[in-house]
């Protein structure tokens, strides 16, 4: 990490996930991109713009609650000079549950480069996936 965003794309969101998974606020406002184009879409919730409603949201998920167990593989995305758009699968449970009990969620996380340096620009998250033959009435919702 430079003093000003990541290396990489892979390092922005290496750098997400491990702020999601540690509730780590100040991380997290390091991996996003200042001002209005910063996007994000939780599950089920309406779309925050700008950098300080971002972090609002971030804040609002992180107050009072555990650190979740976050794994997530890249499924796909585009790439462009100074662009960088990764779908990724999230698998999200509570440290204290197993994690056959995980939640799977996709997520569209996009990444844009700015003098050299990385940083995440929107996120954009599905409802929980239901699993062909689980009951709905069993599905969480972590973040």
């Amino acid at each position: 990490m430079t003093n000003s965003g990541f290396d990489t794309p892979e390092a922005a969101e290496a750098a997400f996930y491990q702020a999601f998974t540690t509730v780590d606020a100040d991380l997290m406002v390091a991996v996003w991109a200042d001002g209005d184009d910063a996007l994000c879409i939780h599950p089920g919730s309406d779309l925050r713009r700008g950098k300080t409603a971002v972090m609002t949201s971030w804040t609002e998920i992180f107050s009072g609650s555990l650190a979740p167990a976050v794994e997530y593989r890249y499924v796909g995305g585009y790439a462009s000079e100074n662009l960088v758009v990764r779908i990724v699968e999230e698998r999200i449970w509570p440290r204290d549950k197993q994690r056959s009990e995980a939640t799977r969620v996709l997520a569209t996380n996009v990444y844009v480069r700015d003098e050299g340096s990385w940083r995440m620009t929107e996120h954009h998250a599905s409802l929980p996936l239901m699993e062909r033959g689980v009951d709905s009435s069993d599905q969480r919702r972590l973040h």
